[in-house]
């Protein structure tokens, strides 16, 4: 049986209105609590139901404690300067909980020429706070360093023919800036190529800042407020127990949702004035539908309804990537003491795209002297680790901390997380198909989507855009009532 009164095979039919979320990562678990928040706020009685295909919640978001390691199947930190993930944590009670990245450690780099590069300090994402801590850098010759230096001073540009990141970082940087430090950096958020993804897409921020102050440095001194570009704490927080705990702590607070874990959704329809959502052999009926599941999956479930939105969606493309986890107890004598980890640069002949040290990045990772570290593998043009198996993976792991660590000692731990089409490439043309698909859904009043395909693949983004589709299902409830 589905859901309470609903027989194999029927459809579920209920005088109280229905909101349905499809999607049990983190997004659709925020949806579904702002729907609750709101529906106690307003003494609204809304059935609310959350279908998840996988047997468990969360997604990406996945911490195990083995041993003496904490380890994550996928993102670790948070931005703290995007609110929505401090007020998430704030509203959960998990305050105290949070954790800054370990500021004594603090220190990447660019694996350039087989030895390891330190990034230039007071790095804000792709680039740094102040330009002139590009001088001197050894990642840049002398002429380079002056010409990203002297960014400040390029023009803005006028509107017009839409950039690539590797458009927009050369024109305002420079080619060495732009192909040593900026394209290498995205590895690490999208997984992308620069020559491929949109700069109003992909970073809107750095977009914004040329626009609004003329200068990207410009921008990031006024964000900065005085402070001379230098930060007091991390930009980056984690949860003590590990990111898994956000997703437990967000499940125990749905007390008015039915949660229905490996439960996929095969496709929605529009019946009347509401939804029909089809799961398995039954069917629920519902005043607005949230769809919180990556673009190609939310494409299948419309492709019989809407062709035209599910074309849309499938057309934004997805890499794959893996995650090697590998704890060594005790700590090898030549671990790292210094920094949280490397970056690899397209074109160096590897499926490796970085290695953090977990240890060194933040506490309560490893203990009794132990050490904890992750190997990333795939990006946007080699993506085949993530069809490998697993002993292949750790052998290429294994190898990779050997040739560029010297670690060759035997691990305690391995854990393997595959992410197959996990990370959204927005690619040139981004925001006009988001449009369209704005557009087409805006007659279908109660449909919405949701999630790291369309506008942020950060958590405090997909909790900001689950919020927001919480936020709008709620009210079209209320506006179906009032028809």
């Amino acid at each position: 049986m589905l859901l309470a009164g609903s027989p194999a095979g029927n459809t579920h039919m209920s005088s109280q209105r229905r909101v349905v979320i499809v999607g049990g990562g983190v997004t659709g678990l925020v949806a579904a609590f702002e729907v609750q928040r709101l529906m106690h706020a307003q003494g609204q009685q809304i059935h609310i139901d959350l279908f998840e295909g996988a047997p468990r919640l969360g997604g990406r978001l996945f911490t195990e404690r083995i041993g003496s390691f904490l380890v994550e199947a996928g993102p670790d930190t948070f931005l703290m300067s995007k609110p929505a993930g401090m007020r998430l944590c704030s509203e959960l009670g998990l305050d105290d909980q949070l954790v800054p990245t370990r500021q004594e450690t603090r220190q990447s780099f660019i694996l350039r020429d087989g030895v390891l590069t330190a990034l230039p300090e007071g790095m804000s994402g792709l680039v740094p706070r102040r330009v002139r801590d590009l001088l001197g850098s050894p990642l840049l010759s002398k002429r380079g360093s002056v010409r990203a230096c002297l960014e400040r001073f390029v023009r803005s540009r006028a509107n017009g023919r839409e950039e690539s990141i590797r458009e927009f970082a050369t024109r305002r940087y420079g080619s060495e800036m732009a192909e040593r430090i900026v394209e290498p950096l995205l590895s690490g958020i999208y997984a992308g190529d620069g020559r491929k993804l949109s700069a109003a897409a992909a970073i809107p921020q750095l977009y914004e800042m040329e626009k609004k102050f003329g200068s990207v440095s410009r921008g990031l001194r006024a964000r900065t407020n005085g402070s001379n570009g230098k930060t007091a704490v991390s930009p980056f927080v984690s949860l003590a127990e590990g990111m898994g705990s956000l997703i437990d702590r967000l499940e125990s607070r749905l007390c008015n949702v039915n949660v229905h874990r490996s439960t996929p959704v095969q496709a929605v329809h529009k019946r009347g004035a509401q939804f029909q959502i089809d799961v398995g052999s039954d069917s629920v009926v519902a005043e607005a539908v949230v769809l919180a599941t990556p673009s190609y999956h939310s494409a299948e479930m419309l492709r019989s309804w809407l062709p035209a939105v599910s074309d849309e969606l499938n057309a934004i493309r997805f890499v794959s990537s893996v995650i090697v986890s590998i704890g060594f107890a005790p700590a090898p004598a030549n671990v790292p003491r210094h920094g949280h980890g490397y970056i690899v640069p397209r074109g160096n002949g590897t499926e490796i795209t970085a290695c953090t040290w977990t240890t060194l990045k933040l506490p309560h990772r490893s203990t009794d002297g132990s050490f904890l570290l992750r190997v990333f593998m795939g990006r946007d043009g080699a993506e085949t680790a993530a069809t490998r198996p697993d002993e292949q993976l750790v052998s290429m792991a294994k190898d990779e901390i050997k040739r560029t660590l010297g670690i060759d000692a035997t691990p305690a731990m391995v854990r393997i997380s595959r992410h197959v089409r996990a990370m959204p490439q927005y690619a040139l043309g981004h925001l006009d198909r988001l449009e369209r698909i704005d557009k087409m859904l805006s007659s279908e009043q109660g449909l919405f989507v949701a999630g790291c395909s369309y506008g942020g693949v950060g958590i405090p983004d997909c909790i900001a855009s689950g919020r927001r589709a919480g936020v709008q299902a709620f009210h079209s409830c209320e506006l179906t009532e009032a028809r």
